[in-house]
């Protein structure tokens, strides 16, 4: 879009070109340890940012008055993001991630995500390659084995950060994955999960909801539609 004077002549001006950086603007908020608490909100309505934010992984913009903000993570937080990581390496390297080979915890993890029928089908089983970013694995293949890495470690991690772990899973397999994981082996562990699929909030501790970096609302599910 051009600009342009009075006389009709096409200014040149540097504030054309000036594009709104999103923020996460006066944020309150208290989770409860060891319940689930879900984020909602509409697309870039900060949900993401949220929790890289209690990661300590967001730039921090703060007025002269202001004192800095501090994240303090005394221990592991378990994190799955959006868009999952996967090196160039066999399954069981991925989900181990550098970790002691622990058999009874491997299972496990490979069990409530729902990779047994998926590791079957592997030419190698959990000893295949999957390639560069994950290149022979599906979205949902690639969503659960970052889901299982997580799930590993769930004994050293007080905190789990899901960031829209459904969101490339069918319908079956999210219902698995939220009763085996979500609910299940992480049930007594602190979980942020953010989400837009509302058939897993009812059962929430707490919804958080956010709007352009805002929460405008918090409280149950049932409370909330009131």
């Amino acid at each position: 879009m051009q600009v342009t004077d009075e006389n009709g002549q096409v200014e040149s001006s540097a504030e054309q070109c000036v594009t709104r950086q999103f923020e996460l603007k006066d944020l309150s908020l208290k989770v409860p340890r060891g319940k689930l608490v879900a984020v909602v909100g509409a697309t870039a309505s900060g949900k993401s940012s949220l929790l890289q934010a209690v990661l300590g992984e967001m730039p921090q913009i703060q007025p002269a008055s202001s004192s800095a903000v501090s994240i303090d993570i005394s221990r592991p937080v378990g994190f799955v993001p959006q868009q999952p990581w996967i090196f160039n390496g066999t399954v069981r390297e991925n989900i181990l991630f550098g970790e002691p080979f622990d058999s009874s915890k491997y299972t496990e993890s490979i069990r409530c995500c729902d990779l047994d029928k998926d590791l079957a089908l592997l030419h190698a089983g959990d000893l295949t390659r999957v390639g560069e970013k994950g290149i022979a694995l599906s979205g949902g293949q690639k969503a659960r084995l970052a889901l299982a890495r997580a799930v590993y470690r769930r004994h050293e991690c007080e905190l789990f950060l899901l960031d829209d772990p459904y969101s490339a899973l069918d319908v079956h397999v999210a219902q698995q994955v939220h009763k085996q994981v979500v609910c299940g082996v992480l049930g007594q562990r602190t979980r942020l999960v953010a989400t837009n699929r509302l058939e897993f909030i009812h059962g929430c501790d707490l919804l958080v909801v956010l709007d352009q970096g805002r929460v405008c609302a918090t409280g149950r599910y049932e409370e909330l539609r009131r």
